[in-house]
């Protein structure tokens, strides 16, 4: 897998989440050797649906009065 920050190496961690409900859980994520991006599988979700959720933007173009 490749960073989607610097397309650098990405290795699999595992990772002690305190923030849950449940108390302490350990979850696993992607880390990049370069620049330290991590990225759990949550996240990786959250992007792509959002990726698809925005339409693309018009460029307006500007009418000048003559």
């Amino acid at each position: 897998m490749r960073c989607p920050r610097c397309e650098g190496l990405m290795v699999m961690d595992a990772y002690l989440n305190l923030e849950g409900d449940d108390g302490q859980v350990w979850i696993d994520a992607w880390r990049c050797v370069n620049c330290g991006e991590i990225v759990d599988r949550q996240m990786m979700h959250n992007r792509r649906r959002q990726a698809r959720l925005q339409k693309p933007v018009k460029a307006h173009k500007n009418k000048q009065a003559a």
